[in-house]
């Protein structure tokens, strides 16, 4: 897959992927994510009705799931069921004997469901599976790992992100009104970004010798960014706790640099910052129903569950 390829494949498989993925075509998404979000958010009003509402269960995750499956080229019914393919093989990242049994299982079936995809088996292949199959530049195998990579990327790095910044709202006034003075926060999002990536922790292989101060890290060295703390670094951002939409300076790691810089980003920031802000516009009130519930992983960010009251 694109995550773990070097060049000169890399440059293939990222070049067929992110096409579909740059600002402008992320653009033409516009009606699909904000109809998609409604219909999300007048889901969780009726659910509130009955008393608290998820967060993440009702909107966060759904979203993100809905917008990359119909790119892909995943029929409707099937989307939930590859929600839960994905979400067995990411817990394998704690390598426990029974998550790596799961995650086993779900990369077989997950696997064979993408082959009879792309093999027309639930019907015409459409989306980005269709423009994979045709352009011919990767095998079958290749095809089937990037399909499993932008599902899973897409949908649990956005979700995580708006998990966490669905209760960063709940606790700063200067992000919940950012939220509902705009119908596209992108600043404020960049900022929450900053604050709370979704990705806490990026690996890299050195790929030759490198001097940072006095130390130097041998070619090959595995090394282990952590990004949280290099998008508070004092050095680097003035006041860096603080919430500063459009602050000035160099870009935060959120999204990783260089090479592998996320080709969804994008579409990442855009079903954020949409989202959000509808959400927020939506209700009068919006108070946390409970303690959130963190995820434990080594290297994802974000909340497993963000209980609301809403009215």
């Amino acid at each position: 897959m694109i995550l773990l390829s070097l060049p000169p494949r890399h440059g293939a498989m990222r070049h067929l992927v992110q096409a579909w993925f740059m600002p402008g075509e992320v653009e033409k998404l516009d009606g699909l994510i904000t109809d998609t979000a409604d219909l999300l958010i007048d889901r969780a009003a009726a659910a509130a009705a009955n008393g608290p509402v998820d967060f993440v269960k009702e909107v966060a995750v759904p979203l993100p799931l809905y917008v990359i499956a119909d790119l892909i080229g995943v029929p409707e019914r099937d989307r939930t069921r590859l929600l839960g393919w994905c979400d067995r093989l990411v817990q394998a990242m704690w390598h426990s004997v029974d998550e790596i049994a799961r995650a086993t299982g779900a990369a077989l079936v997950i696997a064979k469901y993408f082959r009879d995809l792309l093999n027309g088996r639930f019907g015409p292949v459409r989306g980005l599976a269709a423009q994979m199959v045709e352009d011919g530049s990767l095998t079958e195998d290749e095809t089937i790992a990037n399909l499993v990579f932008l599902a899973i990327a897409a949908t649990f790095t956005t979700s995580d992100f708006m998990s966490s910044a669905a209760h960063f709202a709940c606790t700063d006034e200067d992000f919940r009104d950012a939220l509902r003075a705009d119908p596209r926060p992108e600043a404020a999002v960049d900022e929450a970004l900053r604050l709370h990536p979704p990705i806490k922790r990026i690996l890299r292989n050195a790929a030759e010798d490198v001097a940072i101060g006095d130390t130097v890290i041998p070619e090959g060295t595995l090394i282990e960014f952590d990004v949280v703390r290099a998008n508070r670094d004092p050095a680097v951002f003035d006041e860096p706790d603080r919430f500063l939409p459009g602050r000035p300076g160099r870009r935060p790691l959120s999204f990783g640099h260089g090479l592998h810089y996320c080709a969804g980003w994008a579409l990442g920031k855009a079903e954020a910052a949409v989202l959000l802000a509808r959400f927020w516009q939506r209700f009068d009130h919006i108070a946390p129903a409970g303690e959130p519930v963190p995820k434990r992983h080594p290297f994802q960010s974000g909340l497993r569950s963000v209980p609301l009251a809403l009215r």
